[in-house]
């Protein structure tokens, strides 16, 4: 509802409007009409002619159209209507559009028709030429379950509770990261800031009009900073005939409780303007109470109500039962109910998996408690495995199997079965399990997922896992001695006891490690975020032996705890002589060697050989650098300078069995040849407009292979040839269109150069081309005559290739400023030379002479 303040300016821009047209017209306004939430004067008009009728009535309407304008705009995205594309199995990066709002996505689909997904350490960014004021994301699950609106990353403005995830703020874009897990969301409401002064939003109740079968809190909110809520609860208006809040309604001020049906209005009012009203009618019913087996018979329904007694308990739910039978409560996170404690849960009921259960939707309290005792589990082979998983109930079992993945899913791979087993336990049971485990599962067999491949779902009472003999070792040097396995299959099963050992170094899954005085590679899940500087202490246990020729036990470092942070990493002098006597000795340690002349001027397979001269010895010692990390690709080296040198020392064996030690820098600052070196500064933002040049992303620390560095860049460069194979190096870059005798040129790659003349690997980075349009465009088996042209290529920053590169690049400009988004195989450039250039809203155009998308010859183009 507008207010009067608001009224009277409507009506005086009518008047107005109408003497300036109008002049031989005498007007006073008498009464306001009022068009559902718009206000408008009407006025006596004496006419000295009725010839102005039409005008002043088409006036009017237009008036009314421009009040209309005023009002706050929610566009709302519903994952099963506003799709991408016509595929409903595509996935990678995509953007769908809608009243003006565009939802782009790094990785994952919003083309399924079910929901949209935001794949983990992928970005989803909303944009908007006018500013969002809120963004509310209606998920699958609840806080930070997976699926849930808690896996974004933290940032201002954004905050969630169950399913609902909100952010509040003004921009022009926001951004949001999967940071813990994959999102996903069946719908996202985008409200646009209203630009006039006066206008005030109108506030959102929750929950909104429905049947709920207990007691609910109610929450009201409003966008508008600065403004004032009331509300009535009898059904009273909350605001007055003239204006600011009526006797009946009350100031909000927190969340309150309605127990029975009740109609709450609200209004927010700022500085006289008060906004529309909102309505919340909501309906409170008592829940039929059944039995266990009585909610089964009769299917799916709302407003179902049982006590039941918690048998199992699982990281997204809990198992129910009753003296009539079992249901599982899927609750989307850790349940807050423990085996034993009796519930009641009043909620709805769906089928899901071959089995009804409760939804994640009402609530379950504990009233009380019972004790729970197991059935005879029927035990398993792969044929009665099979047989439930064909015909779904639930059933307390035992089977042997062999777990298969872990991670996102714990599945089981059981003997004889054609169908899977899949874990769903508490967390602390999962995080026990390592690939290839063979275990014996106890536990209810509870639903089944999966069309082609069956998956069937066990809540796990007990897991017995493998009973492991380690052998305990008290020092990294105690456990290196005993490491002479080559391969995991002989590995030790070690147990290193470790007390405020440093950690000195992390590298994706490598985490390096030092006791005081010697050094240990640890290589799996960094589970507890440990980064250089830190001291643990605990157990670390696993398979020790050496991998490649390098020492290392595998284990996720779970069972041990920081103890400190911020501690100084050294590493230790050693000289050329004795490094060269007994560098094997210095493994995995952090060393430093001064006084290194490099043999060349450039990384050959991301290894340089530096010399030594030691005139009292009068010997010359050679020594291997390797860019293990993929930090220092880029770098040049100088022949006539000597080199302090600093990285860890690791063993390499390869297919001969010969085995060299060779150091691994950090960065470019463990390759000092005593200058002082610039601090490279960036040409470019990443942006179309600015983008990044090949200089910038050599210069961009990018260390891992699977999570990007940064996401949807820009990057200006010259295509300058391709890659020969699986990483860069003198021998496999191409500086041409055409393929080395007895190969053939591959359409996976491009390298690109500042430059369209480069002839180096020092000039280049490697770009790869995913299954698209990109590809189609401009890979050069296909495009030999792309060689040496310019483009604006979009992706993300990785470690590829052993170097920074760019990956998932699937748009691309020739000049700047046409956006290609290829759906078919034909050239831009041929799209446009013909002329078949048409709007979104399919008109026939000569030309890209303005801003917009375009269908040209069957390609989207974005012209910026």
């Amino acid at each position: 509802m507008q207010h009067a303040a608001s009224t009277y300016t409507a009506g005086c821009i009518a008047r107005c409007s109408l003497l300036h047209f109008f002049p031989h017209l005498r007007i006073k306004c008498v009464f306001i009409l009022r068009f559902g939430q718009i206000a408008l004067p009407l006025c006596r008009i004496h006419f000295k002619t009725c010839f102005y009728m039409k005008k002043i009535y088409s006036l009017l309407i237009a008036l009314l159209a421009l009040v209309g304008v005023a009002q706050a705009q929610t566009v709302t995205f519903d994952a099963t209507k506003d799709v991408y594309g016509t595929d409903p199995k595509k996935t990678g990066a995509m953007e769908i559009s809608k009243d003006g709002v565009t939802i782009a996505i790094t990785g994952g689909t919003l083309a399924n028709g079910t929901d949209y997904r935001f794949y983990k350490n992928q970005t989803l960014t909303v944009s908007c030429e006018s500013e969002i004021a809120e963004i509310v994301f209606t998920c699958t699950a609840n806080g930070t379950a997976k699926y849930g609106p808690g896996c974004f990353e933290a940032q201002e403005g954004y905050s969630y509770e169950g399913k609902v995830g909100t952010w509040t703020g003004s921009s022009t874009s926001v951004s949001f990261k999967a940071a813990t897990d994959q999102v996903r969301a069946t719908q996202i409401e985008v409200t646009i800031k209203n630009t006039d002064p006066n206008y005030v939003a109108p506030p959102k109740i929750t929950p909104e009009t429905g049947t709920y079968y207990e007691a609910q809190t109610v929450t009201i909110t409003c966008i508008t900073e600065g403004a004032t809520i009331y509300y009535t609860t009898d059904d009273s208006s909350p605001v007055a005939e003239k204006g600011g809040p009526s006797e009946t309604s009350i100031q909000y001020s927190e969340p309150f409780v309605v127990e029975k049906t009740t109609t709450i209005k609200a209004v927010a009012i700022k500085d006289g303007p008060s906004s529309e009203m909102t309505k919340s009618e909501i309906t409170i019913e008592q829940a039929a109470s059944k039995t266990i087996a009585e909610i089964l018979a009769a299917g799916p329904a709302n407003g179902v109500q049982t006590s039941a007694t918690v048998v199992a308990v699982s990281s997204v739910g809990v198992l129910l039962q009753d003296a009539t039978g079992y249901i599982f409560k899927y609750t989307g996170e850790a349940p807050a109910v423990e085996v034993g404690d009796v519930v009641t849960v009043i909620g709805e009921t769906k089928e899901y998996g071959g089995r009804l259960q409760f939804t994640e939707n009402g609530s379950m309290d504990k009233t009380g408690t019972a004790t729970v005792s197991y059935p005879t589990a029927v035990v398993l082979n792969g044929a009665s495995f099979d047989a439930l998983v064909s015909n779904v109930q639930v059933q307390y079992i035992e089977v042997d199997a062999t777990v298969s993945s872990v991670g996102n899913y714990y599945n089981l791979s059981i003997s004889g079965a054609t169908n899977t087993g899949s874990l769903i336990a508490a967390s602390d049971v999962l995080s026990q399990l390592k690939v290839n485990d063979v275990v014996k599962i106890t536990g209810f067999f509870v639903y089944v997922t999966g069309t082609s491949k069956k998956y069937g779902y066990i809540i796990a009472t007990k897991v017995d896992l493998p009973e492991v003999e380690y052998t305990e070792f008290n020092s990294f040097s105690a456990a290196k001695a005993a490491a002479t396995a080559t391969d995991e299959a002989a590995a030790v099963n070690a147990q290193l006891n470790v007390s405020e050992a440093l950690v000195t170094f992390v590298n994706g899954q490598k985490v390096y490690l030092f006791d005081g005085q010697d050094g240990m590679l640890v290589y799996g899940t960094n589970s507890k975020n440990l980064k250089a500087g830190d001291k643990i202490s605990g157990t670390v246990k696993g398979k020790l032996y050496k991998r490649y020729g390098n020492i290392q036990i595998s284990n996720p470092l779970y069972d041990v705890e920081k103890v400190s942070s911020d501690n100084e990493v050294v590493a230790q002098e050693v000289s050329p002589a004795a490094f060269n006597a007994n560098g094997a000795t210095y493994e995995n340690e952090l060393i430093t060697l001064k006084g290194l002349v490099p043999a060349a001027e450039a990384w050959e397979n991301e290894n340089i050989t530096f010399k030594y001269e030691d005139e009292e010895e009068e010997a010359m010692y050679s020594f291997v650098v390797r860019d293990d990390f993929g930090v220092a690709s880029t770098m040049a080296f100088d022949k006539t300078k000597a080199y302090t040198v600093t990285g860890f020392v690791a063993l390499y064996t390869n297919k001969e069995g010969v085995t060299t030690v060779q150091i691994y820098p950090r960065s470019t600052a463990d390759l000092d040849n005593g200058e002082v070196q610039p601090t490279y500064e960036f040409v470019g933002n990443g942006t179309l407009e600015n983008p990044y040049t090949v200089a910038d992303i050599q210069h961009k620390e990018a260390t891992d292979t699977k999570t990007a560095l940064e996401e949807n860049v820009w990057v200006k460069a010259f295509i300058v040839g391709y890659i020969q194979g699986s990483s860069l190096s003198a021998s496999t870059a191409v500086f041409s269109a055409e393929a080395p005798e007895g190969k053939s040129v591959l359409a996976s790659n491009v390298i690109v150069a500042d430059a369209d003349n480069a002839n180096n690997i020092a000039q280049i980075i490697p770009v790869a081309l995913p299954t698209g349009g990109a590809r189609t465009d401009l890979n050069l088996l296909d495009n030999p005559g792309k060689l040496g042209t310019q483009v604006w290529l979009k992706g993300d920053i990785y470690k590829y290739m052993g170097v920074p590169g760019l990956k998932d690049v699937k748009v691309y400009s020739l000049d700047g400023r046409t956006i290609v988004d290829a759906i078919n195989d034909i050239a831009a450039e041929n799209a446009v030379a013909n002329k078949s250039i048409y709007t979104i809203a399919g008109q026939r155009v000569q030309n890209l002479n303005k801003r917009g998308l375009y269908i040209v010859n069957g390609k989207k183009v974005v012209v910026k």
